[in-house]
C-alpha cells in the first residue's frame, strides 16, 4: 500500500482511474500542506489491508517508489525505509523518508517521518471504514518539505500524485480481489504479508 512519497514524483505505470478518487489540499504556510483524499472500493477489510501492508512490494504497484524496504519489525509495525526519484520541469531530486509506522489491525495505519532528511515534517495515517458493501479509505498527510522548489511546482505535483497514489492503490485491490476470485492470486514472496504506501 502506498504511506508514500507524494512530491515530485510524475512517474506513471498503467494508468489508474483517478476520478474514483476525493482530494482536498490546503496550503498551511510556507511549504507547508495538510491533505486529505479519500476513495471507495468494492473489497473486503482484510483485502484492503493486506494491499496497504504490503510494504516490500509497493513499488510494484506505485510506480513513483523506487525503494520500499522494510528495516525493522516491531509488535506494532515496522520501521520503513522510501525513496523516490522525481522531475517537475527542469527540477529534479530523490527524495528519501525513514517512516515509523504504526498499525491497528484492519483499522488504522500511522506513519510519521524519522529522518528529517527532505521534510521538516511528514506525518500521516490511512484510515479503513465500513461504507455499506464498499470499504472506505482516508489518507490524511500533513508536510513541510526542507528542499527549494517553486511553490505552484510543488504544491500541484503533490496533488496530483497523492491522486494517482490513491488510485493506484485502489487499482491494487480490485487487482488483486480479481486474482482470487479467478484463483490466480500470486502468494507473497516468502510468506511476507502485503503492504503498499
Amino acid at each position: 500500500m502506498a504511506v508514500g512519497i507524494v512530491f515530485l514524483v510524475p512517474l506513471y505505470g498503467a494508468q489508474a482511474h483517478t476520478e474514483d478518487v476525493s482530494l482536498r489540499l490546503k496550503t498551511k504556510g510556507p511549504r507547508a500542506y495538510r491533505l486529505e483524499g479519500r476513495f471507495r472500493v468494492e473489497a473486503s477489510r482484510q483485502a484492503v489491508w493486506d494491499v496497504l501492508t504490503d510494504y516490500s512490494h509497493m513499488t510494484q504497484f506505485v510506480p513513483s517508489l523506487r525503494r520500499s524496504e522494510v528495516v525493522e519489525r516491531r509488535p506494532h509495525g515496522v520501521l520503513l525505509k522510501q525513496e523516490a526519484l522525481g522531475q517537475v520541469w527542469m527540477f529534479s531530486r530523490k527524495i528519501h523518508v525513514l517512516l515509523e509506522v504504526t498499525e491497528e489491525p484492519l483499522s488504522e495505519i500511522s506513519f510519521e517521518d524519522v529522518s528529517h532528511q527532505d521534510f521538516e515534517y511528514y506525518k500521516g495515517t490511512w484510515q479503513i471504514t465500513d461504507a455499506g458493501k464498499n470499504q472506505e479509505i482516508v489518507y490524511h498527510l500533513e508536510t513541510k518539505r526542507t528542499f527549494a522548489a517553486p511553490n505552484f511546482l510543488a504544491e500541484g505535483a503533490l496533488k496530483e500524485n497523492a491522486r494517482n497514489l490513491l488510485a493506484e492503490v485502489r487499482t491494487e485491490i480490485l487487482r488483486r480481489g480479481h486474482s482470487h476470485l479467478s484463483g490466480t492470486c500470486e502468494p507473497v514472496d516468502g510468506g511476507e504479508r502485503a503492504f503498499r504506501s
